[in-house]
């Protein structure tokens, strides 16, 4: 007789894409879910308790969750899951990359020295990217047969978009057996796309559902539905948790505020006073730095000059401002490339201010294969004529436009192709 979960009424695993099919948690819930466990008359019925419940009882009855004095503060309700730790901070794309190169190793006999000749070929990063060592990602130290990728949240985002292509260019060229893995890489690889659109303007997040809907069916068909981790049932309630606060957040920013902690801890001598100490040292630094509201209005950064011919090229009655980067509720810089849509690439040049007016200086691309930039998201191939077509815009028409993390381009007579990775 089989006593499986199959014959469980309403039994779903992890791996079904449809949040709807579970029942939330809720604060009521929690606290039976406590009320039984604290019952178990031994540690193995208690564990076992545990097990099914998803609750610890030492660990919960000792959280904020359940401390009275925190009630009107926070409940269950108020937690979030974060798409950085689901996704890329020991997540579903580590994992999933781990799988990717086993099957690179094993179906096409391909290895990291094919991947570092690949990056080798001309690509670098540009915008966030900027400045990476794209070959620091392709080493023994990060990828190992038949592991996850031991790379961090930034590695992980770097490194995905790249072992995409280099599959459609390389892999799938050299051993037709891993479409399958190809396919599932790249639906991951969409859902990613989503999460970061959605951070710059949440409209993005209506897709967000589907396109996981889309991996988890690739994911479970070639690795099997029992390779899938809580982690990515976690991150099916980023669409919801972003309708209900009206924004996508993420760990990026607090995490890199351990840096503070680890400056602050190097500081402390009294170890007995070693936790209130450095929690009263970073409290105060978080009260002292004041963000006035207009920081997130957009503004000019960096060393500026006046340039009397943009200015009236611009139409306007006095020499244009220019700077390097523009500040406020993002940054963009000289040398990013924006993509407002598969047809319309440009690079930043500039960024210049004209009668109050803070626009971009762009240079126009032109698309190589519009039917590429269609099918494939956050690819897409462009060329650059010899040429400078100057053009400006106005920052808020195009600040919340995906932008190419990695670029890589080829001189072929007087134009220049270019491949954009998002």
């Amino acid at each position: 007789m089989n006593t499986g979960y199959g014959n469980v009424r309403w039994h779903v695993t992890v791996a079904e894409p449809d949040i709807t099919s579970f029942v939330p948690q809720t604060q009521n819930s929690l606290r039976a879910a406590i009320d039984h466990l604290s019952t178990m008359p031994t540690k193995t019925s208690l564990g076992e308790a545990e097990k099914l419940l998803g609750w610890k009882l030492e660990e919960a009855s000792a959280s904020f969750l359940l401390a009275p004095d925190m009630q009107e503060w926070c409940e269950l309700d108020s937690c979030t899951f974060d798409a950085m730790h689901a996704l890329w901070s020991n997540g579903i794309v580590g994992q999933e990359l781990g799988y990717w190169y086993t099957a690179l190793r094993r179906k096409a006999n391909l290895s990291l020295t094919d991947m570092r000749r690949y990056v080798e070929l001309g690509w670098h990063g540009v915008g966030r990217a900027r400045g990476i060592n794209l070959l620091s990602l392709f080493t023994v130290h990060l990828w190992r047969e038949g592991a996850d990728f031991r790379g961090d949240a930034g590695q992980a985002l770097f490194v995905l978009s790249i072992c995409v292509q280099f599959g459609e260019d390389i892999a799938i060229g050299l051993c037709a057996d891993m479409r399958r893995e190809h396919s599932s890489l790249e639906a991951l690889h969409r859902v990613c796309l989503c999460v970061l659109e959605t951070k710059r303007d949440t409209a993005h997040g209506s897709h967000l559902a589907r396109l996981q809907a889309e991996h988890v069916r690739s994911f479970a068909a070639v690795y099997g539905a029992d390779k899938v981790r809580p982690k990515l049932h976690y991150s099916l309630h980023l669409q919801q948790q972003c309708w209900k606060w009206g924004r996508l957040v993420d760990c990026f920013t607090c995490e890199r505020k351990h840096r503070a902690f680890k400056r602050v801890a190097r500081r402390q001598q009294m170890l007995a006073r070693f936790s209130q100490q450095c929690l009263l040292e970073l409290a105060s630094a978080e009260l002292r730095s004041k963000q006035p509201a207009k920081r997130l209005l957009w503004r000019l950064d960096g060393r500026t000059t006046e340039n009397v011919d943009v200015g009236t090229a611009l139409g306007a009655t006095a020499p244009a401002t220019l700077a390097p980067r523009a500040l406020g509720p993002d940054t963009i810089s000289r040398g990013d490339v924006l993509i407002p849509s598969p047809a319309e690439a440009f690079e930043v040049l500039g960024v210049t201010s004209v009668d109050s007016r803070i626009l971009l200086l762009i240079h126009v691309l032109e698309p190589a294969d519009l039917h590429f930039n269609t099918t494939r998201s956050g690819r897409s191939k462009w060329t650059r004529a010899s040429t400078l077509r100057l053009h400006a815009v106005h920052i808020e028409s195009v600040a919340s436009a995906p932008r190419a993390m990695h670029m890589r381009e080829e001189r072929i007579g007087n134009t220049t192709h270019i491949w954009l990775l998002e």
